[in-house]
């Protein structure tokens, strides 16, 4: 038998729910654009939005691999776009940083429809740097499967340059963190 306290909860839980579908049938897309950097490991993802986040102070910068919990990505991805859209709805512009469209797929999660204008940018780098920068992480990384993992980076960088349109690429390999982050943070600001 359910204590009194348990009915209230019960009842706050579903109109609660009810309140959440009736805001997500009336609200409208927002003009503020969601900002998306992608690169397969290696790329310096991690280290550039650190560097971005402490200079970029009118954007909200984040690494989507912080709140992934027992490699569940996708609810990872979900949560990072549902943060994305409260913070946009009080007009802060926010730049993700992971691996899109795998293992996050952001066209599946339930804000993402929110947004009017969703912008790429696609990091990549030069199999030296890749194989020096995931030798130095340890773990599962060996020269046999980083040499593998860079041909499919490859194909990646193809699918960037081939897009319509084009999505800018930073090759991390050719620029400083320092330079890579005043090229992002000129991509983001042009597109605004």
């Amino acid at each position: 038998m359910l204590c009194p306290n348990h009915y209230y909860f019960l009842s706050y839980s579903s109109r609660r729910k009810e309140l959440e579908f009736e805001h997500e049938r009336v609200s409208p897309k927002m003009n503020i654009p969601l900002f998306i950097v992608t690169g397969c490991s290696g790329s310096g993802k991690t280290t550039i939005s650190q560097e971005l986040g402490k200079r970029m102070h009118d954007f909200t910068v984040f690494d989507m691999d912080l709140i992934v919990n027992h490699d569940d990505y996708q609810t990872a991805c979900n949560n990072w776009i549902r943060i994305a859209y409260q913070l946009a709805k009080y007009g802060r512009k926010t730049i993700l940083f992971g691996n899109v469209p795998s293992p996050y797929n952001i066209q599946i999660c339930d804000r993402i429809r929110y947004f009017s204008n969703i912008k790429y940018l696609h990091l990549h780098c030069s199999l030296e740097a890749r194989m020096q920068r995931l030798l130095a992480r340890g773990g599962p990384w060996n020269k046999q499967n980083i040499y593998h993992y860079h041909q499919f980076a490859e194909r990646l960088l193809v699918q960037a340059r081939e897009s319509k349109p084009p999505t800018p690429v930073i090759d991390t390999s050719k620029f400083s963190v320092v330079d890579s982050v005043k090229m992002i943070s000129s991509w983001a600001k042009s597109n605004e």
